[in-house]
């Protein structure tokens, strides 16, 4: 069964933009809806204002130059593109295109897909494992829409979460979860500063607690039930090691 999901505005602007370019170019099997997008199409849980493609590197390097050609007919600027990537920005935010090869175990066949234009989302799973392996972890870049997401999901999705998290050994984990502690201890309420605002967030409660929570599930993985808070002598236990 194949269950569809809207996508969320302003994103879906510049999906509309962007799809029948994408379209002209590439085949529907070779195209997933990612990031946070695709997130918020399934779950509601905050605004996304950006579109994030992911292809197979053999289908990007074939219609690369075709995509670039007709994307700047579609209103794109600040274009730029490199090995294996490319991104702009139109009047309602972002638009990329990334080629890394999944991390985890792909689907067969994927079957949740955007409403309109009938692409597929990439799953939950791979989503949460590109955010926490290739930007928290090797480019160390820390945004608090990706902490909202892990929270999200350790709320709405924690097997997806477990299935994200083994793309990182142990260490790692703490190691992640360990800097995490250091930006909510010293930004403190600042830490939505970091990174695009956070907009239309369905639990902000969990706003001042934030950077907690993210560290807590990162590191241990067992997630918080729906109407705990994490305690401080607990969260402390499990990274002795955070310093201010």
């Amino acid at each position: 069964m194949i269950h569809r999901y809207e996508t969320p505005q302003p994103a879906r602007q510049i999906l509309d933009r962007a799809a029948p370019v994408l379209l002209a170019g590439l085949t529907r099997k070779e195209i997933l809806i990612g990031g946070g997008t695709a997130l918020a199409a399934r779950w509601g849980h905050r605004s996304s204002s950006d579109i994030y493609i992911t292809v197979l590197p053999a289908a990007f390097s074939r219609s690369i130059d075709r995509l670039i050609q007709m994307l700047g007919q579609t209103g794109i600027a600040q274009f730029e593109s490199g090995q294996g990537w490319m991104k702009g920005v139109y009047e309602e935010g972002e638009f990329g295109i990334s080629t890394t090869e999944p991390l985890l175990p792909v689907r067969v066949e994927p079957r949740e897909r955007e409403s309109i234009w009938n692409i597929a989302l990439e799953s939950i799973e791979e989503i949460l494992a590109r955010k926490i392996l290739l930007r928290m972890n090797q480019n160390g870049e820390f945004v608090v829409r990706d902490f909202y997401d892990v929270v999200t999901a350790g709320d709405l999705a924690p097997q997806t979460l477990e299935a994200a998290l083994t793309v990182l050994e142990n260490h790692q984990r703490k190691e992640i979860a360990d800097e995490i502690t250091h930006f909510g201890a010293r930004l403190g309420n600042r830490i939505t500063n970091l990174g695009r605002p956070l907009l239309d967030v369905h639990r902000p409660e969990w706003l001042p607690t934030l950077a907690n929570r993210a560290a807590l599930l990162i590191a241990d993985g067992h997630g918080l039930s729906r109407n705990q808070s994490p305690k401080a002598e607990s969260f402390t236990g499990i990274l002795s090691d955070a310093t201010v």
